[in-house]
């Protein structure tokens, strides 16, 4: 079952990071990724032990949410809770109905067709939400409960936002750097790279010669000039007319050394 869970968020999480959707690279948190790895040995841990966790709330809820409704000592509370949410609901079926044909008549997009319907509807609606709102916030809580207890036993999705305060939830941070890690000795950039350090190795001077680069840059500048934007860039940006001539120079130069 963690397999099940993990192994489709690990290749995701993966592609997103070699197609650029997760920065890497250029981004300036990258670099926590890089440090602390001896943190990601809890990972099988908190993997197993989440799982659990989560299941067993689940079950709890749920086991606890149908004793409650079938239990004769608790059943006229539910009977007073079924009657209150009926009651809530039509009365918000109701204020939405309204709400509609209002905003209709009075608003066009983000304009006032009927600047004073519209005010003096808004300003009613302020004043029953000024009272409401206490409501919200108290059943915000409880998606906010709901939605971190279903999740804890999720480590490799974070829950909370990046850019908090108080960094709250480390498992998500610590699953991308096991990723980062693993990844690091497999990507298709590293094994091209290797193949090409050993194709140097064996062919020494014939393989990677400064004629091979300079007609490569010729043939993308040419040919397939957007594969440029998956380079990374040095701080100058080099223009195609400036690359064209620095490889000219770099080919008279060159000449002048043969020669001389």
């Amino acid at each position: 079952m963690t397999a099940a869970v993990y192994i489709p968020s690990a290749v995701h999480t993966l592609l997103k990071f070699r197609s650029g959707v997760i920065p890497s690279l250029r981004s300036k948190s990258f670099l926590a990724y890089r440090t602390n790895l001896e943190h990601v040995t809890l990972m099988i841990g908190a993997m197993f032990w989440g799982m659990i966790v989560t299941t067993l709330l689940m079950i709890i809820v749920v086991a606890g949410g149908v004793f409650f409704l079938v239990w004769q000592v608790s059943r006229p509370y539910v009977i007073d809770i079924i009657a209150l949410v009926i009651g809530i609901a039509v009365t918000t079926i109701v204020k939405i109905l309204l709400t509609m044909i209002v905003m209709k008549s009075s608003q066009a997009g983000f304009y006032r067709t009927k600047p004073l319907l519209s005010n003096v509807f808004c300003f009613a609606l302020e004043c029953w939400n000024l009272a409401l709102t206490a409501g919200s916030v108290t059943a915000r809580l409880a998606k906010f409960v709901v939605a971190t207890s279903i999740y804890v036993g999720r480590i490799d999705t974070p829950v909370l936002a990046e850019d908090l305060l108080l960094n709250l939830d480390k498992f998500p941070v610590l699953f991308r750097k096991d990723l980062l890690a693993t990844d690091a000795h497999h990507h298709p950039y590293i094994e091209l790279l290797g193949t090409m350090y050993m194709m140097k190795l064996r062919h020494k001077g014939n393989f990677g010669k400064t004629s091979g680069s300079m007609w490569r840059l010729l043939f993308v500048v040419a040919l397939m000039p957007w594969l440029k934007k998956y380079r990374i860039q040095d701080e100058l940006n080099v223009e195609d007319e400036d690359l064209l001539k620095k490889i000219k120079e770099m080919s008279d130069v060159k000449k002048e050394v043969i020669e001389n």
